[in-house]
């Protein structure tokens, strides 16, 4: 812009010096009259061209204060610029600093992912792993389970067809026991056991029952894992049941097992007008004998002083032998529980092989026909007693002695 307006200044000084030289050369040829006239020609003419030429000039002057303005406006636009740059260029390089930063910081975090990515892949593993023997071990746990589920019912079912057969061949020894007993010609009582019992037992199924004085003498077999409070509870219930019936006898008997009256601080109960007696198997024959030997007399009144000692000694004898009887199988028994409970002192790999040993063994039975021989007949009672008494006896002296001790206390 200031090279044009000096340009323009140029030619007006090079047109004013033009004039000038042109009007100094009409002077020096025309006249003066002309010479004016073409002066004042020239004069004009110089004066619009000034015109013009200050005109263009404050034209120029004012595009030159604009342009100035905008050199201004363009500066300050370019400092502006120019601070932004620099701010920019510091932002740049912060920007650089911090990217490279961040991508060290991305390269170790992806480093630390893939650290992560495969302890992840190892752990999952691992789980797996795991899971799948702890799915194994429950899967084992189950069937272990199973097993001893099946053993236990297994070994119940032993159990309960072992109680089952133990009751029965109980019961079916009391039967026996009674039968015999009733068939001997001393004592002769009709049996009826709870397969052939008389017509007015339709519902209650007693074991067996012998008739006495118009009605009817009750034996029950009785036998449990818990004698001690089965023997009450069959009380109870079993008078519940009988109480109605008049043809019933008051006296009843319970026959469990000798070794069980240990168990058992009372052997006789009283329950709605009946009195129950818990007896061995060794007691029916002695009770059968003394109910016979009432039933011959209608009335106490009627019996004769020397028969009524009789009795009243056979009775007491009778009591007093099974009294005796009972109590030397108590301690007995209680003796045979402590020598088997001696041998706890064993190795236990010893009393394992006692215990499978025993299970292996199969409980022995009498023979019935044998046993029928001996008890039916007194004098070979008496044979065999002296047969066990003998030098050969598997008895020896002690321990008779030991036994008399045990009956005279």
């Amino acid at each position: 812009m200031n090279t044009l307006i000096l340009t323009l200044l140029i030619i007006l000084i090079l047109s004013i010096g033009y004039a000038i030289f042109l009007l100094r050369q009409k002077q020096e040829w025309g006249s003066s009259s002309e010479k004016l006239l073409l002066l004042e020609r020239d004069k004009t003419r110089l004066t619009e061209s000034k015109i013009r030429l200050e005109t263009e000039l404050e034209r120029k002057s004012e595009e030159l204060g604009g342009i100035r303005e905008e050199v201004k406006k363009i500066a300050k636009e370019r400092d502006e610029l120019g601070g932004k740059h620099e701010t920019l260029t510091l932002e740049k390089t912060e920007l650089q600093s911090t990217r490279k930063y961040l991508e060290k910081e991305l390269g170790e975090t992806k480093d630390m992912l893939a650290r992560h990515a495969a302890e992840e892949i190892r752990k999952q593993k691992e789980f797996e792993e795991r899971i799948h023997k702890l799915a194994n071990a429950e899967k084992a746990l189950e069937d272990e389970r199973q097993r001893i589920r099946r053993e236990d019912e297994l070994k119940q079912a032993n159990i309960f067809e072992e109680q089952t057969r133990i009751w029965n061949d109980h019961e079916q020894m009391v039967l026996s026991r009674l039968r015999e007993a009733c068939q001997k010609p001393a004592i002769g009582f009709t049996l009826h056991d709870n397969v052939n019992l008389p017509s007015l037992f339709t519902k209650l199924r007693p074991d067996a029952i012998i008739p006495f004085l118009g009605q009817y003498v009750v034996f029950d077999a009785k036998k449990s894992k818990s004698i001690r409070t089965y023997i009450p509870e069959q009380v109870k219930s079993t008078a519940r049941k009988y109480k109605d019936i008049p043809e019933i006898y008051p006296t009843i008997f319970f026959v469990v097992p000798t070794q069980e009256l240990q168990e058992l601080k009372i052997l006789s109960f009283i329950e709605d007008g009946f009195l129950f007696y818990i007896i061995s198997p060794e007691s029916i024959e002695p009770i059968l004998a003394s109910l016979r030997k009432i039933s011959e007399y209608d009335t106490i009144a009627e019996f004769d002083p020397q028969d009524r000692e009789t009795i009243v000694n056979l009775i007491a004898n009778y009591d007093r032998h099974i009294s005796l009887q009972n109590a030397a199988n108590i301690l007995f028994t209680r003796e045979s529980l402590g020598l088997m409970n001696s041998k706890e002192g064993l190795h236990p790999e010893i009393q394992k092989e006692i215990t499978n040993r025993k299970e292996g063994m199969r409980t022995k039975k009498l023979d019935e026909g044998e046993l029928k021989r001996i008890a039916q007949n007194m004098s070979e009672q008496e044979r065999e007693v002296n047969e066990l008494l003998t030098p050969k006896a598997a008895i020896g002296r002690n321990e008779r002695e030991e036994v008399q001790e045990v009956l005279k206390n």
